[in-house]
């Protein structure tokens, strides 16, 4: 899909929610499934021993395939807990028992008293994204988390899209963080950063 740069992000936010809430669920559940075999085929996946991976909600890509391939495959898996002031921090968890719904926006998030991983232990990002492009740069919901967590880890950074939301270009401020690899439905597209 071509997509010249548009400057609102606020418009292209609308733009890619309204698409994906349009999706029928059937749909959605291939673009799930499919992308949950992309993550869990690839190398970077299974070279990781130390995964950060949220939680979806239920419109965004399924991630709980991939929490509980990561659990049974002994690797240590840690999910954002999202702080006052726009900060995040990654806590370890060994099962979707240990997941509350936060008071601010209902998604299931760890107990404050879950062991926090630091971000240099973190092997591999998979990260939500409501659009992407070849870049590797994200469109999120722009509360800017994870553009200010991700600069203080090495780990590998993978944004979960479905394919027909990864675009030509997006725009990209300064302060927005670009994933090495996006992982659709049908590919692991490897960010062509030469265009940044």
């Amino acid at each position: 899909m071509k997509l010249s740069i548009m400057p609102d992000k606020t418009a292209l936010r609308r733009r890619f929610q309204h698409e994906r809430a349009a999706l029928a669920a059937a749909d959605k559940q291939h673009i799930d499934q499919g992308i949950a075999a992309q993550v869990l085929g690839s190398s970077c996946y299974r070279n990781a021993q130390t995964i950060f991976i949220y939680v979806s909600t239920p419109e965004e890509i399924d991630t709980i395939a991939i929490l509980q391939d990561a659990w049974a495959s002994g690797k240590s898996v840690c999910v954002p807990r999202c702080q006052a002031g726009g900060d995040m921090t990654a806590h370890r968890i060994s099962g979707m028992d240990e997941l509350c719904a936060s008071n601010r926006y209902g998604i299931l998030e760890p107990a404050a008293e879950a062991p926090i991983v630091q971000p240099q232990e973190i092997d591999l990002c998979l990260i939500p994204a409501l659009a992407c492009d070849r870049r590797g740069v994200r469109l999120g919901y722009g509360g800017g988390y994870y553009d200010r967590y991700l600069p203080q880890t090495s780990a590998v950074l993978a944004a979960l899209c479905a394919s027909a939301r990864l675009v030509e270009r997006l725009p990209k401020e300064v302060h927005d963080i670009s994933c090495q690899f996006i992982i659709t439905e049908s590919q692991v597209v490897r960010a062509d950063e030469t265009e940044n």
